[in-house]
């Protein structure tokens, strides 16, 4: 074989590799970024353990005529936050910490009729779709059929779960935790004309904790 020849098949065998090797790549990203919005993700590229938080849409509230009145249902907005945690093969164990808040952005809703009637209520489920009644700064209440916590008025991030951990072994290699929020402004048939045209935002929050 000459050196002509030479060259062009050790070209044809690095085009090959490389097509290879890039084709991997995208393989390995695509199924670690499989998520649609991944507000943290952390990667043991040698071991392929993986974790990554994936966050839904903000709660939003926003009262008008059209949508709260006399007569008319509860108003309320509902997102999601989780966690999932994927196990390498060569590893026994793949256990990581993290930190659940809510972040109450924006909130104009008040006490419209009086301070001893909550109006906009918080409720939570974890994991396991329990439903959390404590949080500190916030108070826990019933009202209407609906249960929570009363963030009337209340603005500024509320820790949820201080550090959850979530974990992988060889007898469940992927593990999936979801959390739920859901925030109820609660039609009282009264007049609560002070919360026309006010709002509601705020972010359900998963934060990784270093070991």
């Amino acid at each position: 074989m000459n050196r002509k020849s030479r060259s062009m098949l050790l070209m044809i065998y690095l085009v090959a590799f490389l097509i290879t090797c890039v084709g991997a790549t995208l393989a390995y990203f695509a199924v670690i970024n499989s998520n649609n919005v991944s507000a943290t993700s952390k990667v043991e590229s040698v071991t392929m353990t993986s974790l990554i938080f994936d966050a839904g849409n903000p709660i939003s509230i926003y009262a008008d005529m059209f949508n709260f009145g006399k007569d008319m249902n509860n108003l309320f907005d509902q997102t999601y936050a989780q966690a999932t945690v994927s196990k390498g093969t060569d590893m026994e164990v793949a256990r990581f910490h993290y930190a659940v808040s809510v972040d109450l952005l924006a909130n104009d809703l008040v006490y419209s009729v009086n301070k001893n009637k909550p109006e906009v209520i918080l409720t939570i489920t974890d994991p396991d779709d329990v439903e959390v009644k404590q949080i500190k700064g916030l108070d826990y209440v019933s009202i209407d059929g609906v249960s929570g916590f009363d963030i009337t008025d209340k603005t500024g991030e509320y820790i949820v779960d201080a550090n959850h951990e979530i974990m992988a072994n060889n007898d469940k290699s992927f593990v999936n935790q979801v959390w739920k929020a859901r925030v109820t402004l609660i039609n009282l048939d009264a007049d609560q004309e002070k919360n026309a045209g006010k709002k509601l935002n705020g972010l359900f929050k998963l934060k990784l904790l270093e070991d």
